[in-house]
């Protein structure tokens, strides 16, 4: 957890939204209304059966008659569908089947994304799926067959419509797609793009600084596809670090893009580390013989097998329950360069604040893995949830998903806990129940506050502990929750008080987040890329930026006269640092950084592998972990001097 655990006030309303409402089913299968409430009562359901030109009681008029000699086969591919979720589990229920769902209308060839209706979730559903629905409120408005709109059969469906015929229906300019097993709406796998070229070696390092410095990512020269039939470009996020007077963007990696066509036409992509995509599905008919182009709409969806975000800054479930959706826009003039950018924003309750944060957050998931391999740890593991939220000042890592996974009945307990412990929370996690939650309700919402190297360090930390929680047991941390839920909440102090039964453990764990946090931000960011670190320099101190003031000083200067050397007030996170730097490459910067005269600091030589493969399920306090180590040193370190160090500490 950093600094402070959930802002607990804000979630139980959001608990009491979400539980407080209309139970009441809303279901139409084959025709058959089995509720109270008649069609054309129902809010946003304004469709008329029979009005999409590929709609199935439509495209008979093109397969009955003699006079229409083309008579191709057409059967029934999906059902235009929508659900009307009304609590939390609906919304769930939809997100575990794999739905693609959208708050607008699909039927139509003008796409309008203007108004977005959450309470109305349409999808095309493939007819063989429509044995398979989720538990949730839904009407099936119309059995449709998907076609080509520039097919010779699309053509004919529009003649039987009454509607001009504004495609080319010239089958044989229409290039043949590859046969593909996958329906396009199915969450299907996605194909593998190429190999990434390399990443840029990092500058050579100064004399006697064996730490990598910083390098600006690549992210211009995205391979595009030259047919603009088939969508491509890239996703980026501002990096307030690199601009060096400008403005900086960096890919936002690994996050599902998905383009939806007039006529129900859909195709996912999936970007790189550099942030790009490339389509290898084709979105057709939107460019008519006359007039403009047809909307086709892009959305960043923040998910992929590595990990899934989800956003919440407003009082509704589908938020938490189901990965963040940035319904983006028309791109029908720019198909194959698309260009979608998340600048730093500093209203909480913004959507363009949520998904710059998550963007953020998601690229230093896999900055840390990327460390973590260099350092021979465990990254965090796969199928990570992790929610960001403006009702939060804060981030934790209760892991509570993975526990569900592992042990159905720890994670209830868990949640149930917290519930009697802390008011809604318990209901709120428990319908989807996340790893992380990084809470960015920042005081004042300074652009300070929404710097990139703040919001990674902190991002880091909580990756730590998802780290920290694949090398120890499951029981420490549900101790560890009930503890802060125990202690921390309304203590005065989120991790409790010296004395407190359980403190020890909450010291271990923190101290490991706190000095990984600040270790890999500095690796990033190095000795002057970093932000002006207000919460432990004055305005005067923080800048301009050097190797003093940095996140790796943050850890050094813990032990600085007139500094408490604990994080809050008992969390000897510096000790990590201790071991591990050296006062030779502290001095050899410009300017120096010299060790502190508050604690006997003359060790050094520890890894960080060395410090993690002994936080196993048997180290369970600071002292714990100490006396391991004590048995572990480098070459040219003396035990005399690891006690010396530790008794500075306290221990």
């Amino acid at each position: 957890m950093k600094k402070k655990l959930i802002n607990f006030s804000g979630l139980l309303l959001l608990f009491l939204f979400i539980c407080v409402g209309c139970n009441k089913a809303i279901n139409e299968k084959a025709g058959d209304d089995t509720s109270t409430v008649t069609k054309k009562d129902v809010k946003g359901i304004g469709y008329k059966k029979g009005g999409f030109v590929f709609s199935m009681s439509n495209l008979r008029k093109i397969t009955r008659p003699r006079s229409l000699t083309a008579a191709p086969v057409i059967q029934t591919s999906h059902l235009y569908m929508v659900f009307q979720p009304v609590t939390a589990g609906h919304y769930r229920a939809i997100e575990e089947k794999n739905i693609p769902t959208y708050p607008f209308p699909l039927a139509t060839d003008s796409l309008d994304v203007s108004n977005p209706d959450y309470s109305n979730l349409y999808t095309f559903l493939p007819i063989k799926n429509s044995g398979n629905l989720p538990n949730c409120p839904y009407i099936v408005l119309d059995s449709v067959c998907l076609l080509n709109p520039e097919s010779p059969t699309a053509a004919l469906a529009y003649q039987a419509a009454g509607k001009e015929i504004i495609y080319r229906p010239n089958g044989d300019d229409i290039p043949q797609e590859p046969a593909d097993p996958c329906d396009p709406w199915e969450d299907c796998p996605i194909e593998e793009p190429p190999p990434p070229p390399p990443p840029p070696p990092p500058a050579p390092p100064k004399p006697a600084d064996n730490r990598s410095t910083p390098f600006s990512v690549e992210y211009d020269n995205c391979s595009m596809n030259t047919d603009e039939n088939y969508p491509s470009g890239r996703i980026t996020v501002e990096e307030t670090q690199w601009g060096n007077g400008g403005i900086a963007y960096e890919g936002v990696r690994d996050v599902k893009v998905e383009i939806l066509g007039p006529q129900g036409q859909r195709v996912i992509a999936q970007t790189d580390r550099y942030g790009c995509f490339k389509a290898t599905g084709a979105i057709r008919g939107f460019r008519p013989l006359i007039g403009p182009r047809l909307p086709v709409i892009l959305n960043v969806i923040f998910k992929s097998d590595r990990k899934e975000i989800r956003g919440m800054n407003k009082t509704i479930p589908d938020q938490y329950t189901k990965p963040l959706l940035h319904i983006y826009g028309n791109i029908s003039y720019s198909m194959n360069n698309a260009n979608v950018s998340y600048e730093r924003h500093t209203s909480n309750e913004g959507d363009d604040t949520k998904y710059y944060v998550a963007a953020t957050v998601n690229n230093a998931l896999y900055e840390f893995d990327e460390y973590a391999a260099n350092d021979g740890i465990l990254s965090p593991g796969n199928d990570l949830k992790i929610l960001v939220t403006c009702f939060a000042g804060s981030a934790s890592t209760p892991m509570l998903n993975d526990l569900k996974s592992r042990n159905v009945w720890d994670a209830a307990a868990v949640t149930n806990y917290l519930n009697t412990r802390v008011g809604g929370l318990g209901g709120i996690l428990a319908p989807s129940a996340p790893d992380i939650v990084f809470g960015y309700a920042y005081v004042g919402t300074s652009s300070a506050d929404f710097a990139t190297d703040k919001i990674k360090e902190t991002a880091y930390h909580e990756f730590a502990h998802a780290s920290h929680y694949r090398k120890t047991t499951t029981q420490m941390w549900i101790d560890n929750v009930k503890y802060v839920a125990d202690y921390g909440v309304g203590s005065g102090n989120p991790y409790g008080h010296v004395g407190d039964p359980g403190v020890e453990r909450t010291d271990l764990i923190e101290m490991w987040g706190y000095f990984m946090g600040r270790e890999y931000a500095h690796r990033r960011y190095g000795p002057n890329a970093h932000s002006a670190i207000l919460e432990y320099y004055s305005v005067a101190d923080a800048s301009p930026s050097t190797f003093n003031n940095s996140w790796y000083a943050v850890n050094e200067h813990r032990s600085w006269i007139g500094v408490n050397i604990f994080e809050h007030d008992h969390i000897p996170a510096g000790f990590l640092h201790d071991i591990i730097d050296s006062n030779v490459y502290n001095q050899r910067r410009v300017p120096g950084l010299f060790e502190s005269t508050v604690v006997a600091d003359t060790i050094a030589g520890y890894s960080i592998s060395r410090i993690y493969n002994n936080l196993d399920g048997s180290t369970g306090s600071p002292a714990i972990l100490m006396n391991k180590l004590r048995n572990y040193l480098p070459l040219g370190n003396a035990t005399a001097h690891f006690d010396l160090l530790r008794n500075s500490y306290g221990y």
